[in-house]
């Protein structure tokens, strides 16, 4: 985990345009805060009925693959391109 967490601040950092860093940064870092509020009640929940803890890294196991297809799929270099040129060409 620590590994991966300082790549996904230097990622953002380099495709956000200048000015924005600070935006970018803010609104990643709440789209992971719902995952950690969410991940214990969650995880609660399938512990009350169940009393065992493989229901819930079944969840987490479902979500990390998740992730990684909407990743997989959703972000494209040009798209990545396309947004740093819109925004490089904006003054501060």
């Amino acid at each position: 985990l620590g590994l991966a967490t300082a790549n996904f601040w230097a990622i953002t950092q380099i495709i956000s345009p200048a000015h924005l860093i600070g935006r970018f940064v803010g609104c990643q870092n709440a789209a992971a805060q719902i995952g950690a509020v969410c991940a214990p009640i969650v995880t609660g929940q399938l512990l009350g009925k169940s009393h065992d803890f493989a229901h819930s890294f079944e969840v987490a196991a479902l979500c990390l693959a998740l992730a990684a297809v909407a990743i997989l799929v959703l972000i494209r270099e040009r798209a990545v391109k396309q947004i740093g040129y819109l925004f490089s060409s904006t003054s501060d």
